[in-house]
């Protein structure tokens, strides 16, 4: 059997956060688990403020950073759910799923902003873009609610578990002393 295989590159992230590449990992192989798509490959990249923005000017022509930038390497007929039966096609190697880029200031600022840790942030941010590799989106209502539903979804699955996978999985280096 195949198994995921997650690239997780943390070295372009700004040196005052710690990243625990194990926990990424498995929070990234339990959702991927529970999308039925155990056997994909996908790259996670913790970049800075600054390289977001110069990426999401060039793909996406907005010359701001923003929180987390998707990009899909495969098209789905409709956007994948929990539960949808995919089909198996048996691969000697996992295919590729699209490659995430994370900004973990801007995460920072969505926690303080929303009242939660930066760990509980980038799990709802790794959750979110896994969504859009999935083929959602958010452009229209329907989509929005649609995704929206799902994140809740996957959020619960993994607030069951105790303690919550995402734990510590990022932190300041100054909270983690």
């Amino acid at each position: 059997m195949i198994t995921c295989h997650i690239d997780i590159d943390i070295e372009p992230a700004p040196s005052c956060y710690r990243i625990q590449p194990d926990v990424v990992r498995r929070v990234m192989e339990r959702l991927l688990h529970c999308l039925g798509l155990a056997e994909r490959e996908l790259s996670l990249r913790f970049v800075s403020e600054s390289e977001i923005q110069q990426l999401n000017f060039q793909y996406r022509n907005r010359n701001q950073p923003t929180d987390v930038l998707s990009f899909p390497q495969q098209e789905w007929d409709s956007p994948l759910c929990l539960g949808d039966d995919i089909e198996s096609v048996s691969f000697p190697y996992p295919q590729p799923l699209g490659d995430i880029v994370i900004s973990l200031e801007q995460a920072e600022k969505n926690a303080k902003d929303i009242g939660h840790g930066l760990d509980r942030e980038t799990c709802f941010l790794l959750i979110h873009s896994l969504l859009h590799l999935c083929g959602h989106d958010h452009e229209l209502p329907k989509e929005e609610a649609a995704m929206c539903e799902q994140q809740q979804q996957l959020l619960r699955i993994l607030q069951e578990q105790d303690p919550v996978p995402w734990l510590n999985m990022v932190t300041r280096k100054e909270d983690s002393a």
